[in-house]
């Protein structure tokens, strides 16, 4: 699994980078790090390895959010948890093998 860390994302600005990969032909979805031992809210785009860790420089720390803004801005993007999981599976293991992670 690899991070774009070099690309920390403000959580502020999740819906601009979204249309940007819309236009691109991607789709992103939010997850919550902490379900496979990560730190925060991470961002995922399809067709693309690895995650963008999240932060919140409102506050000055790790984007957090729970699972339930997670979901509305998952379902808003016209994503539902299927598409979610494959997108996970697909950009955070590329070898198909979710050995139960998330699916």
């Amino acid at each position: 699994m690899k991070t774009k860390t070099e690309k920390n994302m403000d959580i502020n600005n999740i819906d601009l980078f979204a249309t940007k990969k819309k236009a691109e032909g991607k789709r992103v979805a939010l997850y919550d790090g902490a379900n496979i031992s990560l730190t925060g809210t991470v961002a995922v785009v399809d067709y693309e390895g690895g995650y963008y860790p999240l932060v919140d420089l409102q506050i000055g720390d790790v984007a957090n959010w729970d699972q339930a803004e997670i979901d509305v801005w998952n379902t808003n993007q016209g994503l539902d948890k299927n598409t979610v999981d494959m997108i996970i599976n697909q950009s955070m293991w590329p070898s198909h093998e979710t050995n139960g992670r998330v699916a």
